[in-house]
């Protein structure tokens, strides 16, 4: 009983590590008037899935605005007109 514990618990930290996202080990050095980390302004979505990984959610859309998140928001982008306008981490 023990050992099937053991394997259980060992499984589910796996998945954990695996599940995790790729936005959340991402570099969030701030560059005024530049981007944060690897995700610069004027990125392509493509760019910024590339960046931050294929995980997000649509957080808002409206005419010619799109907002993605990351890692239960705390890396969000937003874009206009398929373009990076604002990136955030917390």
């Amino acid at each position: 009983m023990a050992a099937r514990s053991l394997l259980t618990l060992t499984t589910a930290a796996v998945a954990a590590l695996v599940v995790a996202s790729t936005a959340s080990a991402t570099e969030s050095t701030i560059y005024p008037g530049v981007g944060i980390g690897k995700v610069k302004l004027g990125m392509s979505r493509a760019q910024v899935v590339h960046a931050l990984g294929k995980d997000y959610l649509v957080d808002e859309r409206r005419e010619g605005f799109l907002e993605l998140g990351w890692n239960f928001g705390s890396w969000t982008v937003a874009m206009k007109q398929g373009r990076v306008v604002s990136d955030g981490a917390s």
